[in-house]
């Protein structure tokens, strides 16, 4: 048995196993973007490390949003986050980045949409975006490319392939 101790001050006893074995999602091959840095070595290999980008991530659930900032801000990016395609807009109004993770499935406005005004804003034109969401499956993959996104990640994302899009 080992204690766990909460940062709320709750405690808690728990049986932990020595290794633990969590079931992967299907994952999609990841690939560099167009006008990014190669993709990054294989396992045991060494890489540079990523270049620091401005990414803005776009998830209306905040908790996912703002795991996702803290994995791209422990790499070392600048993360500037919304939680619903109209608060994505106003930050454009003063910042630039370099790309932006969608999720697809909020309500208002969805990433598809977004992603389609994201094109007709200024510095924006060519900005990478990848499609960061709950809907696998090829009609969901070949509907992202469609929409002009340049990657699809499922959720949970899976670092490596995250790491692998952002070059």
């Amino acid at each position: 048995m080992t204690s766990v101790e909460y940062p709320c001050g709750f405690s808690a006893d728990a049986r932990v196993p020595a290794s633990l074995e969590l079931p992967r999602a299907p994952s999609f091959a990841a690939r560099a973007l167009p006008g990014m840095a190669h993709a990054p070595a294989a396992p045991g290999e060494a890489s540079a490390p990523l270049p620091a980008r401005l990414v803005l991530v776009v998830d209306d659930n905040v908790d996912a949003a703002e795991t996702l900032a803290s994995l791209l801000r422990a790499w070392g990016h600048s993360v500037a986050v919304a939680n619903d395609g109209p608060a994505a807009l106003a930050i454009l109004q003063t910042l630039s980045p370099d790309l932006a993770l969608l999720d697809i499935g909020m309500p208002t406005m969805d990433g598809y949409e977004l992603a389609a005004h994201l094109r007709f804003q200024v510095g924006c034109e060519n900005m990478p975006v990848i499609a960061i969401t709950g809907l696998s499956g090829h009609d969901a993959v070949r509907r992202s490319k469609q929409m002009g996104f340049a990657g699809h990640l499922v959720k949970p994302v899976d670092p490596a392939s995250l790491a692998s899009l952002l070059g």
